[in-house]
């Protein structure tokens, strides 16, 4: 599992981390065993918020649609953590980018060509009770294994209803797998 920087504001003294989890329609949520430390600080954290940052879909430029056509989807999942000078909160940014592939719009001879892009971004923000706090690579375990869990019924009914509106059959995001 890469991890790379994300860009945060020049005078923050916090860092994000971006983490791919998943991608090209691979399944998700197939994780290992969280590590001890984790385990043991799970039992004390509770998600106090989550919020739709961010949503939308679009058909490419260039695409007509005809019908209702079916959608081939790729998609990845990104997660980003903040961990704040106050280790006993942590806030993570999961998004979901999905790419819908169809050979409707420029003629099947020419195959699956893009056909539409969507993106749904939730921020959950998390606080431990007494006794526990979030490191480094704890808050990223964290966000990799439960916050993407905690999100993906959200991000699966966003990407939906999203991809509804534009008149293909919607996007469905599979099933996490625990």
């Amino acid at each position: 599992m890469a991890s790379r920087p994300f860009n945060a504001a020049p005078h923050s003294k916090v860092r994000f981390v971006v983490s791919e989890i998943a991608s090209k329609a691979q399944p998700v949520g197939q994780c290992s065993e969280p590590s001890e430390e984790l385990a043991r600080l799970i039992e004390r954290v509770s998600l106090i918020e989550i919020r739709c940052s961010s949503c939308f879909a679009r058909v490419l430029e260039g695409i007509q649609l005809t019908g209702t056509p079916e959608v081939d989807a790729d998609f990845e999942v990104l997660t980003a953590v903040r961990l704040p000078l106050n280790t006993t909160e942590l806030h993570t940014r999961i998004t979901a980018k999905v790419t819908g592939r169809s050979s409707v719009g420029k003629g099947i001879d020419q195959g699956a060509v893009p056909l539409l892009q969507a993106e749904a971004v939730y921020d959950l923000k998390y606080a431990v009770r007494e006794g526990g706090a979030f490191t480094k690579d704890v808050a990223l375990d964290f966000a990799d294994k439960n916050a993407v869990h905690n999100a993906w019924p959200f991000l699966r009914e966003a990407l939906y209803s999203a991809t509804h509106r534009l008149g293909v059959v919607p996007v469905t995001l599979p099933l996490m797998r625990i």
